[in-house]
């Protein structure tokens, strides 16, 4: 045994001292990195979460995960209340077709905005993809993809987007039990990790993911959301998770946010909480949307910020972890923005691939490919340790 160790030292041993003392990332296996974001993503995206939605306790099932997860780490971890607007649909979701009764989630929708309704009434066109019933009160519309997005009002109607598929022609009746509950001020919590940094713990680099997604329409209909976030905030645990065992010369500050499917409600509230603290940032990097990888990257925002792309460019043509990594302008699409737009630079990931499942029930674990999982838990490591490095 003595001797096979001096045999490994005199091969590698010398190798990863210098390593050490470059500064450079010296980190668990790539395998370990992968099957344990699976196992997160699993648990995030599984049905004891409820979507990590509005119902049934979802998002705070969600948040008590991640801060047992955080914990365990041995991080610093607190938490941050918001509060926000949200119409729920917590309870019976029928619709009946010209005595047809539709699947919901596969069928047909209700409209995030729609407000409760019950009965049976005759409906007329209003073009060849609408219906409605006399009074205006129920909407059918034709949806060729089935979209559920959670709304922050209710309206006096209630509209169902249907597949094309089956609606029959002529449309005559429609049946609908439909539950819904408008909260002016539901509760959710932001989670907020840190790692302090050995040399500059003052400034920080800050990573992030929203970990909510669109919970439950009904008993019945699940949207699980396992590219939709639970890959980010499997991701950016297991980057926590390196960087508690090899932290960083700033300090490394991990947020999981709430409220991202409401207009990013959890993002603009952190924002507005910590005021002039956000100029301690070093860089921000979102992931979102990283279940993929198969084509690569796009980087949002990398244009405002040439040298930080270029040397997350290079750091990538180095190791060889992702195909390509393409650049694209600004967007208001994920938690990144409302940093933007008070002058943090920041970054905001998502892959690239053939999977294209979003906000319906399809997006489950199982056709989740996690292809690149280690490969962007290794090159947000090390980038971060570069941007560090770097001058501003």
């Amino acid at each position: 045994m003595v001797v096979c160790f001096f045999r490994w030292w005199r091969a590698y041993g010398c190798c990863l001292f210098f390593l050490l003392l470059a500064g450079v990332p010296v980190t668990g296996s790539v395998a370990q990195d992968s099957v344990q974001i699976r196992r997160w993503m699993d648990t995030l995206a599984s049905p004891s979460m409820h979507g990590r939605g509005y119902v049934n306790g979802g998002m705070d099932s969600a948040a008590a995960f991640l801060e047992r997860t955080l914990q365990r780490m041995g991080l610093e971890v607190s938490s941050q209340t918001i509060r926000f607007p949200v119409n729920v649909f917590p309870g019976k979701v029928s619709v009946v077709i010209n005595d047809r009764k539709l699947k919901p989630g596969i069928d047909f929708l209700v409209s995030g905005e729609s407000a409760p309704f019950q009965g049976k009434v005759t409906v007329s066109a209003n073009g060849p993809r609408s219906w409605s019933s006399t009074n205006g009160r129920l909407i059918i519309d034709v949806s060729d993809t089935l979209v559920w997005n959670p709304w922050s009002v209710q309206q006096d109607f209630t509209r169902l987007l249907v597949r094309s598929q089956v609606i029959p022609r002529p449309l005559k009746t429609v049946e609908a039990d439909i539950e819904a509950e408008w909260h002016p001020r539901f509760m959710a919590r932001n989670i907020i990790a840190r790692v302090p940094g050995t040399r500059r713990p003052d400034s920080l680099l800050l990573f992030i993911a929203h970990y909510d997604h669109v919970g439950r329409m009904g008993v019945e209909t699940l949207f699980p959301g396992a590219n939709d976030n639970a890959t980010g905030t499997a991701t950016l645990l297991a980057l926590a998770a390196r960087i508690a065992q090899h932290p960083l010369p700033y300090t490394a500050e991990f947020v999981f946010f709430a409220g991202e499917e409401m207009g990013l409600s959890g993002s603009i509230e952190y924002v507005s909480a910590t005021g002039r603290g956000l100029r301690a940032v070093r860089f921000l990097v979102n992931l979102d949307l990283v279940g993929d990888g198969e084509d690569g990257m796009t980087v949002v925002n990398a244009p405002a910020h040439p040298e930080a792309f270029k040397i997350l460019q290079e750091l990538n043509a180095r190791h060889q972890w992702l195909p390509q990594i393409l650049s694209r302008t600004n967007a208001p699409n994920s938690d990144h923005f409302p940093f933007t737009e008070v002058g943090v630079p920041a970054f905001f990931w998502y892959t690239l691939g053939k999977r294209k499942a979003y906000h319906d029930v399809y997006d489950v674990p199982s056709t989740v490919p996690l292809y690149k999982a280690s490969a962007i838990v290794s090159l947000l490591d090390y980038f971060a340790r570069a941007i560090i490095d770097s001058p501003r």
